[in-house]
């Protein structure tokens, strides 16, 4: 399966872009409690990590 991520500095708000048999799909995550997540590798994490001590 393939991800694309796009990680915003100005502004808390990754744009997670996942390949479906349609085309891809994109989750906007705009929030702390927001989870980012890789099922196919058992990975998750909430945008208040992936920003952590970082001014937005």
């Amino acid at each position: 399966m393939t991800h694309i991520v796009l990680v915003y500095q100005d502004q808390m708000r990754v744009e997670h872009y996942q390949r479906t048999p349609s085309g891809f799909e994109l989750h906007a995550l705009k929030k702390p409690e927001d989870q980012l997540a890789f099922e196919s590798l058992g990975f998750e994490i909430d945008l208040s990590s992936v920003y952590f001590g970082v001014e937005v």
